[in-house]
């Protein structure tokens, strides 16, 4: 009877070893499996004073500094020190490296980005003065400014010292 028992506490060390090897197997599977490539990578848009805007695919712990060098680079008018470079990434970040304005802005040439950096101006209002320029060719005053759909007196007044037709 005690060899029985005996037989019987193998059996189960065997089995609880073999239950405890199953499991192992499928953590270092699910651990190791190729569909956790997507998991690796951050997905993040690049716009403002960088070389080329656009949506770049980035290691999992890369920093701003990286997606900067992905972008081609920061332009020369980047305004780097208002950038915390050494900052981790998160996916579906979005990342807006801010223009350094060293005079007035020429409303006549400025991209959406670089209007938009100019305070009190929204993304949304610079893409309808980039449409009303586009539609309607360029801008012979500061004024007709008024003409662009969300842009009032007050607002122009704020933003016009910043402004200049060339």
């Amino acid at each position: 009877m005690e060899n029985k028992q005996k037989i019987s506490d193998k059996r189960a060390v065997i089995c609880g070893a073999l239950i405890l090897a199953v499991f192992l197997a499928a953590v270092i599977y699910y651990n190791f499996n190729d569909t956790k490539e997507e998991a690796v990578m951050v997905g993040v848009h690049v716009k403002g004073a960088v070389v080329e805007d656009g949506y770049y695919e980035l290691p999992l712990g890369s920093r701003v500094k990286d997606a900067i060098a992905a972008a081609g680079g920061a332009s020369e008018n980047a305004d780097l020190n208002n950038v915390n470079l050494a900052e981790h990434l998160m996916d579906g970040e979005e990342l807006v490296i801010p223009y350094i304005f060293l005079g007035k802005i020429n409303i006549n040439s400025a991209s959406k980005d670089e209007i938009a950096q100019i305070e009190g101006v929204s993304e949304a209002l610079a893409a309808k003065i980039i449409h009303y320029r586009h539609n309607n060719g360029d801008f012979a005053t500061l004024e007709e400014l008024l003409r662009v759909d969300g842009m009032s007196e007050d607002l122009l007044a704020d933003i016009l010292p910043n402004l200049t037709l060339n």
